[in-house]
């Protein structure tokens, strides 16, 4: 199986009540082959992934209704069923510190993008 066929295989869920990253995210994720839907708050999330059953989940940890990490837990208990990357355009010391990373470390690998031109095209 190639790469191209295992991607087209793999399900994700892009949850983000930003339409804009919504639109990136699912666009580049749809031509490198994934399978992707999309949600814009934190229960439609929820509902999503009941019925889609996703291998990936993008979560935004900000969601309205129901937050990105409670959306997480909610659908992978364990933490073993499906990868999850939580992303979020604002985050503060002391959130980053209770998810148990260091501040540091996450700053030094953090990459801004300018998401407007991105839309823009």
């Amino acid at each position: 199986m190639s790469v191209a066929e295992r991607r087209e295989s793999r399900k994700m869920l892009i949850a983000d009540d930003d339409l804009c990253v919504v639109e990136i995210l699912a666009t580049k994720c749809k031509q490198l082959g994934f399978q992707v839907k999309v949600a814009t708050n934190g229960l439609r999330a929820i509902l999503k992934a009941l019925e889609f059953k996703p291998d990936i989940l993008v979560v935004d940890v900000h969601l309205p209704e129901v937050t990105g990490f409670s959306v997480a837990s909610h659908l992978d208990p364990s933490g073993k069923s499906m990868k999850v990357i939580t992303i979020s355009g604002h985050f503060t010391p002391l959130e980053v510190e209770r998810w148990g990373v260091s501040w540091s470390r996450l700053s030094e690998q953090n990459l801004r993008v300018d998401k407007w031109s991105l839309c823009r095209g």
